[in-house]
């Protein structure tokens, strides 16, 4: 085998490799998203399961229960978070160290979706439009975590409702909802940052300069 012929091997090997890496990344996701939706809908049901089967309700508990999942959306969304990272810092690398680099005569597709995200063709707000359905279902987390504290709210009215006057489980319950509440609301807004950025192609604009930027440091070296 010819030198130019194991080059070209080894840039079809990774090039799917790295193919087969996004794809692979896309699954996590909707693993990991699927995974903190079954959880949360277990402890809702039980939450609603203690307050359905007993003569003596435990709206406090069951306010506090339908709070956990915050826990767990978080985590998942986390990891949404870093896997969308590393999708487009693989995506970028394939667009300028392969894509570019070895077609200069033919656009690739991540060399092509980065000119798309680019131009703003995935930009959340005005033009948007039908292209929310790409990876939509990471804008689910934050909606997830909002309906849990509104269960857990309906849950402290129904408690407050029992009770002839506020006593220390249902003020606790006020203090953990509100501190809940505050925090999800910062998450949230830096979850869709997160995501707009992405959308966007700035992320994958940074890698891609970052990936340039070795490249220039190779040559001036």
């Amino acid at each position: 085998m010819s030198t130019s012929d194991f080059q070209n091997d080894f840039i079809l090997n990774e090039y799917n490799t790295l193919r087969q890496e996004l794809l692979d990344l896309s699954s996590r996701q909707l693993n990991t998203l699927s995974l903190a939706i079954t959880v949360t809908l277990g402890l809702i049901g039980f939450s609603i399961q203690l307050v359905s089967s007993s003569d003596h309700p435990q709206f406090l508990y069951s306010g506090l229960l339908s709070l956990s999942p915050l826990i767990i959306l978080y985590f998942a969304g986390l990891q949404i978070q870093t896997q969308s990272y590393t999708t487009m810092r693989i995506a970028s690398f394939i667009a300028i160290n392969i894509e570019e680099k070895w077609l200069p005569h033919y656009r690739g597709w991540e060399t092509c979706m980065g000119v798309y995200r680019r131009k703003g063709k995935l930009e959340i707000g005005k033009g948007y439009g039908s292209s929310i359905s790409w990876k939509s279902y990471q804008f689910v987390v934050p909606l997830i975590g909002y309906i849990c504290i509104v269960i857990s709210l309906v849950f402290l009215i129904l408690a407050l409702n029992q009770q002839a006057g506020p006593e220390p489980g249902f003020i606790i319950l006020v203090i953990v909802l509100f501190l809940f509440v505050v925090l999800w609301s910062i998450f949230t807004k830096s979850y869709f940052r997160m995501l707009a950025n992405v959308l966007k192609g700035e992320v994958f604009d940074q890698y891609s300069d970052f990936w340039k930027n070795i490249e220039k440091d190779e040559a001036d070296n």
